[in-house]
């Protein structure tokens, strides 16, 4: 047989393998497309419209929940006199009053005459309430000298109205509610019609399929297992001579005659391989060698990777556990979890290096959130930062470590009342960093001791975490590093001028 060059021969384009298959591919990939398109929109369609009609009732219900809310506050201020409550009652009609306007913005796309009568009562019901709240103000105020008559008139009232927004939420849910499952029935039908065209989209893909199996992959399929018996045959026999002839006029008659030519050349070179055979036996053993000392080198580098897996199995350990708690609906507990493994996270992987203010910030914060959980409502922490400044670089732990002392050595041993304020902000043409205690302070002569310590390069005292904080800043930022300590009863404060 004579073989044609490999790589040279071109089946015709109508012939080719590339093409049958690209038909039968364009064919059963437009179908699909179809069904996806036809299934995808169909679903946002249906869920879009039931959706728009659940939310309706979610909006109305929330908004009866915001004015039982409301009405529970002011159940409280006017009968117990709480200024807490006063002050809460505010909060809740401004969330009440965001939810009706809510409710009212969407009520002039679809106009609703329930809705709006249900909106326009709990208007009433909020003017009245405030004005309910300002008097009872003025009455405690007045030492509850005033006339009790009228306001218990005026809670009279809004207890009334909250009657008549309690009936008339039933009234509109109901109608809602009817509506929703009229609107369901529809989609339901709806969708039955969708499912009969995506079974037929797929009966029509199933055929299309069959066909292009019998027609194209069968023939195909016969060629290739000619090709894999002559190579279970040269397996079995190496020495073979044989040949294989195929006529399929594509890309598999070039792929036979080059196996052809292969074989030629490979039955050639036999002879040449032997002849080199101890010479690969040599370089195999010099092969063996270097695995033996890639091996030794490998476990070196194990034996080192695993001085660094205590740190990633103990940050592995916390996200686990966080996620148990997630699971098991301990929603605290995780959130603290979270919050000490970013802590240790930060300061193991960065505490030789330089970071931005915000990153310090954001580390002290995770700190802040585990001391809340240990000493609950006994300390206050407060946040003032200019986030222009944030971008500033300094050595890492800086701030933390301020807060922990102001913590340790202010305001830990309060029984409550406690306050930590940390502000960040623009002064001159640097950036000043502030943190700020209501803590026991410091005695004159201990505060005098603690700044002439800066100076020193060794300190061993309760504030050596501050002398640290000191001495980094201090190699990081040079001569222009402010630096300024400053406390009594009551008052402690660490202010440091950082230069941009």
């Amino acid at each position: 047989m004579e073989n044609k060059p490999a790589g040279k021969w071109k089946a015709p384009f109508g012939n080719s393998i590339t093409r049958r298959y690209a038909t039968g591919y364009i064919l059963i990939t437009a179908i699909a497309v179809v069904l996806f398109l036809v299934s995808f929109f169909s679903g946002r369609m249906l869920s879009s419209r039931y959706e728009l009609a659940v939310n309706d009732l979610l909006e109305l219900n929330n908004l009866f929940v915001r004015v039982e809310d409301t009405n529970r506050v002011v159940f409280d201020y006017y009968f117990y006199l709480r200024p807490l409550s006063g002050q809460q009652y505010y909060q809740d009609a401004a969330k009440t009053r965001e939810q009706l306007e809510d409710i009212q913005a969407h009520m002039d796309a679809s106009y609703s005459r329930e809705v709006m009568d249900l909106c326009c009562i709990v208007d009433t019901f909020l003017q009245k309430t405030d004005q309910l709240v300002a008097n009872v103000t003025v009455f405690r105020s007045e030492g509850g000298t005033g006339n009790r008559t009228e306001l218990g008139a005026a809670y009279s009232e809004t207890q009334q109205i909250l009657g008549f927004i309690s009936q008339s939420f039933q009234d509109v849910y109901i109608s809602k509610l009817e509506i929703t499952n009229r609107m369901q029935t529809q989609l339901m039908q709806i969708q039955r019609i969708l499912n009969i065209v995506q079974i037929s989209m797929l009966i029509l893909a199933v055929a299309v399929s069959a066909i292009f199996f019998q027609r194209v992959v069968r023939g195909m399929s016969d060629s290739v297992n000619q090709l894999i018996d002559l190579a279970d045959g040269i397996t079995r026999n190496p020495r073979c001579q044989e040949h294989i002839h195929l006529d399929t006029g594509d890309e598999l008659t070039v792929f036979a005659d080059a196996f052809n030519e292969m074989m030629d050349t490979i039955h050639a070179q036999m002879e040449q391989i032997e002849q080199n055979s101890r010479m690969r036996e040599q370089l195999q053993k010099v092969e063996m060698e270097n695995l033996r000392i890639s091996s030794a080198l490998q476990s070196s580098q194990l034996k080192l990777l695993q001085a660094r897996i205590n740190p990633h199995f103990l940050f592995n350990t916390l996200n686990m556990a966080t996620q148990m708690a997630h699971m098991e609906d301990a929603e605290e507990t995780a959130q603290l979890l979270e919050a000490t493994a970013d802590f240790l996270r930060y300061n193991l992987g960065k505490v030789t290096k330089s970071v931005t203010l915000l990153d310090e910030i954001e580390n002290t914060k995770n700190y802040v959130y585990i001391q809340r959980c240990r000493f609950g409502d006994r300390i206050r922490f407060a946040f003032d930062v200019d986030e222009t400044c944030g971008r500033l670089e300094i050595p890492c732990m800086i701030l933390q470590p301020l807060v922990e002392n102001a913590v340790s050595h202010g305001v830990g041993s309060m029984i409550g009342g406690g306050a930590v304020t940390v502000r960040l902000f623009r002064q001159g043409n640097g950036v000043c960093l502030e943190v700020r205690d209501n803590g026991v302070g410091m005695e004159p002569q201990v505060l005098e001791k603690l700044r002439k310590s800066f100076t020193q390069e060794l300190f061993d005292d309760g504030h050596i975490g501050l002398h640290n904080v000191y001495q980094r800043l201090r190699l990081f930022f040079g001569a222009e590093l402010g630096f300024e300590l400053e406390s009594r009863p009551g008052d402690t404060c660490i202010r440091m001028l950082l230069p941009e």
